[in-house]
This record gives structure tokens, sequence and C-alpha cells, in this order.
């Protein structure tokens, strides 16, 4: 690999740790926060939902946004976004102000989402996808440790000034290697020769596409339930202490982050889809650990076991986009498989929120389970129909 590459390649690695820290940093410091501003549970699905609303605006103009600024510029200037946002919850002393702080969150995302998914598809190998997303375990890692470091003394504040901090030491880090992004070269697809560009309505009108959305969306439902909820649930239904909550929901953001890695890793001794299999079998595990009323090292467990599980699941079907579709509509297809799976955080923590009130603590059982059973029995579904279509591919 040639230097300029390298670079290139580590940098979004790094810009992925970035765009990791805002997706657990709210559901490590909520049950404080909660309790100190007096509000509802429903609020974080409020805060949730307007994140994930702009996440998908920003993933579908994916394309156009593309063509007119450069990946490195759009990445940068989406990492400053969460500085100037996790800033502004740091000083936010009602639930109006957290949600006009949440709207750049959310478009900063979407922003470095898209962009380094499109941009790593189209450059690297489909392993790399896998190690790209195993860094943003690392990010996803990172906010509820040093959230739990202030938690201790009831400072949740401090912890998003804190995360502000590496946020920006990062963003000026990728600055300073916007020269070896020059030197890396565009793509065939980029340039025009065999791209067709595909709308919404024209992809779903394919099976396969509306399939692939809806497992997709179930990934995230998965991910977001213990991400946003899994802190609360421990603290409410297994009766941790809430900084031990945010210390131990560390170990799911982990489990991801060691199942991306090692998904990688093994990518030439086990072809994508059998890797995709083998995680779902891990993750029946570990809802089944985590749901049942099972001393507390199994909770722990559990949740460590579904990130091992369903982390890796998105990247390696993302990575497949090339062969589950035409190539010339890739894409197009990516921008949609984004949204949609960023629909999951659109709904999941609002819904989420709404059925507690009925269901209590039982509703991150129902969410668990529901979701699961779901998502397999669409995955053997997609399988059956690319086979079909002779877009089955066993060696990628």
């Amino acid at each position: 690999m040639k230097k300029a590459s390298l670079v290139v390649l580590i940098m979004a690695f790094l810009a992925f740790i970035a765009r990791g820290i805002p997706d657990s940093i709210l559901g490590s410091a909520w049950p404080v926060m909660r309790d100190d501003l007096q509000l509802e549970d429903t609020k974080l699905g409020i805060l949730m939902f307007m994140i994930a609303v702009f996440i998908i605006l920003a993933s579908l103009l994916n394309a156009r946004l593309f063509s007119r600024f450069s990946t490195e510029k759009s990445v940068v200037f989406g990492i400053l976004l969460t500085v100037v946002s996790f800033l502004g919850f740091a000083y936010a002393k009602t639930f109006v102000v957290m949600c006009l702080w949440a709207v750049p969150i959310g478009i900063a995302t979407g922003i470095i989402e898209a962009q380094l998914n499109t941009y790593i598809s189209l450059r690297y190998d489909s392993k790399y996808m896998n190690y790209l997303h195993c860094f943003y375990g690392v990010g996803v890692i990172c906010s509820p440790y040093f959230m739990s470091v202030t938690l201790k003394d009831g400072n949740w504040r401090s912890g998003f000034v804190i995360v502000a901090i590496i946020e920006a030491v990062i963003a000026v880090i990728i600055a300073f290697s916007f020269g070896f992004w020059k030197k890396v070269g565009k793509t065939q697809i980029e340039e025009g020769t065999n791209k067709r560009v595909v709308s919404v309505w024209e992809l779903l009108k394919m099976n396969s596409m509306r399939i692939m959305i809806a497992i997709l969306f179930l990934t995230n439902v998965i991910e977001y339930t213990c991400s946003t909820w899994g802190c609360t649930y421990l603290v409410e239904e297994k009766s941790f202490s809430p900084d031990k909550a945010a210390g131990y929901i560390i170990l799911f953001f982990l489990g991801m982050a060691i199942g991306r890695f090692t998904s990688g890793a093994i990518s030439r001794l086990i072809h994508t889809w059998a890797r995709i299999f083998i995680c779902l079998v891990i993750t029946v595990f570990g809802v089944f650990l985590i749901v049942c009323p099972l001393p507390e090292v199994f909770s722990v467990t559990g949740l460590f076991m579904i990130g091992l599980g369903n982390g890796p699941i998105y990247p390696n079907l993302i990575s497949l986009t090339p062969f589950n579709f035409d190539k010339e509509i890739s894409e197009s297809v990516m921008g949609l498989q984004i949204a949609s799976a960023f629909a999951g955080v659109l709904i999941t923590p609002l819904a989420y929120g709404v059925v507690k009130q009925y269901a209590e603590n039982t509703a991150f059982s129902l969410f668990l389970i529901s979701a699961y059973i779901i998502m397999a029995v669409l995955l053997f579904a997609f399988v059956n129909i690319i086979k079909k279509n002779g877009h089955y591919n066993k060696t990628a």
C-alpha cells in the first residue's frame, strides 16, 4: 500500500473514532442527567429522534455533498460540529436547549458516516470496512469511560467537555493530513465510468433492496437499544449504581470493536456471508444472557456478546453492496442503506421510551428479542433472493 493511501486510511480510522463518540455519550450520562434536570425517559428518545432525523437527511444528500466538497474537509467540518454541540450540552440547562444542540450532532454524524463509508468502499478492500467500523467501537468506548469517571462525583457536564476536547484534537490531526488525501486518486466510479444514479423510488421497487433496508434497520435497533438504554436497564432492572452501569456499558462497545476487528482479520479464511451467520449465533447467546434473571456477571457478558455478534453485521453487509446489487448503482444503494440503518436510530429510542411507559423494564427485553428474530429471518430470506438472482458471492 502506498504511503498516501496508508496515511489516509489511518486518518479515516481516526475520524471514525470521532464518529463513534456521540453515539454513547447521551446514554451513558442519561441516568444522572435525567435526575439532575428532572426529565422523563421519553425526553432521551426525543433527543435521539432529532439526531437521527438529521443523520438520515445528511446520508441521503451524500452524493451531492460528495461531489461538491472533498471528503477530508467534510469530515473535519463534521467533527468540529460535534465539538460545538458537546460544549452546548455541557452548559445546557433546559431540555429545549438540548434539542437545539442535538441537530448539529445528527448532521455531523450523517456527513462522516456517509462520506467515509463511500470513500472506503470505493478505494479499499472489503476487510478495511470492518476495520473502519472497529474504530467506531473505539470511539463509543471512550465517551462512556470518561463519563463514568466524572459521574462518580455526579458531574455529567465535565464529561461532555472532555469528549469535546478529544474531538477537537482529532479534527486538528486530520486537518494536517489534507495533503495526503489529494494524492489518492479518484476511482472510475467517481470519474463517471460505469456509474448510474438511481432514485430512491426505483431502488425501493427491488424486493432485495426492501429486505436489506429492514435488515440494516434492525441491526441498529439492537445496537441502539443496548447503547442508549443499556445503562438505564442495568440501573433499574439489575440494580447497578449509575457510575458502575456506565462503566460496564463499555463492554458492549468493546465487544463491537473486537468483533469488527476479528471479522476483518479472518476475512481471508472465512467468507463474508459465513461470518455474518456466525455473528447471528453469537448475538442470540448474548440476548439470552442479558434478558434472563441471571447473576451480574452474566448480564455484562451478555452485553459484550451482543456487541461482539451484532457489531460486524452492519459493516459486512455494507461491504457486500457491489456484490448484492449491480456495481454501477452501488453508490446510490450505499446512501439508501446508510439512511435505512439510521432509521433505526430515528425510531428505536422514541418507540422505546413510549413502550417503557407501559411495559416498564420488560421493554428492553422485548425490543432485543423481537428485533433479533425478525432480522435473522430476513437475512435468510435475503440470501435466498440473491442466490436466485446470481448475486450471492462466496469468496468476498
